[in-house]
């Protein structure tokens, strides 16, 4: 198997302890993610001012 195909370690470690949670946890992890998304998202639209002079 080429590099390219093989799957990332991190990622193989990622599925790993996120098969291993329970649903309250789990619940836990997706809300943490949609309030860090919605925390990126918000940056992105702030615009900064222009200064007056």
């Amino acid at each position: 198997m080429s590099l390219r195909h093989r799957p990332l370690k991190i990622i193989e470690t990622f599925d790993e302890q996120l098969s291993s949670l329970s649903s309250d946890e789990l619940k836990t992890f997706v809300d943490h993610v949609r309030h860090r998304l919605d925390d990126i998202d918000e940056k992105k639209k702030v615009v900064p001012q222009e200064e007056t002079n």
